[in-house]
């Protein structure tokens, strides 16, 4: 019987190849640098991805481009992993990012089809049905999602609530999930992730005045920081979370944000220091010679890109001058 490396050997070949295609920092600078979107697009295309035409309804033409990527990602993981549940690790993603659009549209009325994602495991006809009250054809943890998202928004009204009640139910999923397939190593990049959701939720619930309880019911059990340590100093000065996190390797993010949080500055910085850490934790999959380690690493690692990506081209697209990109992405880890 093959063992856990012996069989991602041919996905470990397949990804060794594909690493090397990733925008790089260059590419991300010829892409801002750009005079237009149409010398945005171009860069693209000679990175490897499909070539565009123009016309005058140019968002079409940027879903077309990354819903193309995300297609091929999908390609390649039910292709490369012996596990089939790690497709529906990843096209869950679009699912609940879908969930959230629609659900947005409706209660505040904002166009949701610029941000759908079209390769989702559950179609969006039926998520739209869903959230009219046709929920019986949406999968279990989806309509658990709309349901915790429906009730937070009624004792919250604002997109927010949606958002954090939808990525709870979503990073609850996608752990369970991990656990099942029994990749440690993608169980420790998801505990991260759950443990960044905590905290953000925990300086944005602050941001916003919403109490202790609001906090600790939005944020999401399993990470490695217990979310009531972080409770725990919920109403205490801001700088006492850090100790809350102490040995975790978040200490550097929560006392910047702590800072920021205290002389009411923008918590954008908790953003790119969040995706910092993540990315570290990433690049560490490269150094594997062979195991689950290196797909799981590029999976995120495109996902990524492909964020980086829409930011660029939406941001061409509306005219954004060069300074003002380069201004956006500080926030973004590249």
């Amino acid at each position: 019987m093959l063992g856990l490396e012996s069989k991602y050997a041919y996905a470990t070949g397949r990804v060794r190849v594909l690493e090397t295609r990733l925008l790089d920092r260059g590419r991300i600078d010829r892409m801002i640098d750009a005079p237009d979107l149409e010398g945005a697009l171009k860069v693209l295309a000679e990175a490897g991805y499909a070539r565009a035409q123009l016309s005058e309804k140019a968002h079409p033409v940027i879903d077309d481009i990354t819903a193309g990527e995300e297609e091929r990602l999908a390609a390649l993981i039910r292709e490369t992993t012996p596990e089939p549940q790690l497709v529906d690790f990843i096209t869950a993603r679009w699912d609940f990012h879908n969930l959230k659009v629609m659900l947005k549209a409706k209660l505040h009325r904002v166009p949701p089809e610029k941000a759908w994602a079209r390769h989702g495991t559950c179609d969006v006809a039926t998520i739209k049905r869903a959230i009219e009250g046709e929920t019986k054809d949406l999968p279990r943890h989806l309509a658990e999602a709309l349901s915790a998202a429906k009730a937070a928004h009624d004792l919250h009204a604002m997109p927010e609530t949606i958002d954090i009640a939808v990525d709870r139910e979503m990073y609850r999923y996608l752990l369970a999930r991990a656990k099942s397939l029994g990749i440690q190593y993608l169980v420790d990049l998801v505990q991260m992730e759950v443990d960044l959701f905590n905290l953000s939720v925990y300086f944005r619930s602050r941001r916003m005045g919403r109490d202790r309880g609001f906090a600790a019911e939005a944020m999401v059990p399993g990470g490695k920081v217990s979310p009531m340590r972080l409770v725990a100093s919920y109403e205490q000065p801001p700088e006492a979370v850090v100790a809350s996190v102490a040995g975790t390797g978040y200490e550097a993010l929560a006392r910047q944000a702590a800072a920021a949080l205290a002389e009411g500055r923008p918590l954008a910085e908790l953003e790119r220091l969040s995706e910092a850490v993540m990315w570290d934790r990433i690049r560490k999959a490269r150094y594997v010679p062979l195991g689950p380690e290196p797909l799981v690493g590029y999976i995120f690692a495109k996902l990524h890109e492909l964020k980086l990506v829409r930011l660029i081209l939406v941001a061409k697209l509306s005219g954004m001058s060069r300074e003002s990109i380069r201004e956006r992405l500080r926030d973004v880890h590249v």
